[in-house]
This record gives structure tokens, sequence and C-alpha cells, in this order.
């Protein structure tokens, strides 16, 4: 393609390809309420991306947690929303869910209709994740501040970018 003053247009990075049915395990939640804490982690901006999720019940006991290598050409922003759709096709569909993440890019995206300029089908594939069940409510935790689940689930993702680089 060229600009229109018939220059080349730079090469747009590929969005990374839907992991394969990721998570193989579904919770089942029997119709409790889930709290899903869910972080994306990538070497660079774009590189290696990996995300993880850790589901616990309202009372923060742990319950269930995954975590997957996306691919090696993954931006931060998109990691963060593949480790919410991990999350929440790891649940049986029709449960009733508090995501919590450190991505002011997803809840603002999700809670305040910011607007989806970027990562288009992935926005797809969370929209479609989130209608699978009951309610899903978005809502921020600082990251790197010591919360003990968002601690964990950083780990988890770290290391799923890690064994895929």
């Amino acid at each position: 393609m060229r600009d229109a003053l018939g220059h080349p247009e730079p090469a747009k990075p590929a969005l990374p390809e839907p992991a394969p049915e990721e998570p193989a395990k579904v919770y089942d939640h029997g119709g409790d309420p889930i709290v899903l804490w869910t972080d994306g982690a990538c070497s660079g901006n774009p590189g290696p991306g990996g995300s993880a999720w850790v589901g616990t019940d309202p009372a923060e006991n742990h319950l269930f947690e995954g975590s997957c290598f996306i691919g090696k050409d993954v931006t931060n922003n998109a990691a963060e929303i593949m480790a919410a759709v991990h999350g929440l096709n790891a649940l049986k569909e029709g449960a009733t869910v508090t995501l919590i993440t450190d991505s002011q890019y997803v809840v603002g995206t999700m809670n305040e209709n910011w607007r989806r300029k970027k990562n288009i089908p992935l926005w797809y594939q969370l929209d479609a994740a989130v209608e699978r069940h009951a309610s899903v409510t978005f809502r921020h935790v600082r990251g790197h501040n010591g919360n003990r689940w968002n601690e964990h689930v950083d780990t988890l993702a770290v290391a799923a970018r890690e064994a895929g680089a």
C-alpha cells in the first residue's frame, strides 16, 4: 500500500492470533459469584506476551488459575485484553463476575466506552466472552502495589511470557 504521496506505508504490527481454545479446563462456579483477576505481560512493546487469570470467591479464597503464552509480537494492551478473554472463557457460562485488572485501558474501554481505535478483533473477542455470562463488572486495581492477587497474576503472566519467548 502507498500513502497519498505515493510512499510505501510502514508495515503495521500484526495482531496476535487468538490463542487456541485457552483454557482447556472450565471452572464450574455453581452459580456463586466469582472475582476474576487478570493480567497481561509483554517484553518490549510489541514483544513476546503472556496472559494470566486467577479466580477467587468474594472472600478472596483461591478457586482456579491459568496462564498461556499468546505470541511473539504482542503489545501490552493486547496482552491485557487477551488475559480478560481467557479468564472469562475459563468459567462455565452464566457466571456473575467481578473482573479486576491493573489495565486502565481495559477498564476504561469496557466501563466508560473509550473509543476502540486499535485491537478491534480482540475487543470483539472480549465482548463475546462477556456476553457468555450473567454479568461482568470491570474494576481497576493499581498494579505493583502489593495486592496479593494482582501480584500473583502478574507473576503467572510473566512466567507464561518467558516460557514462550
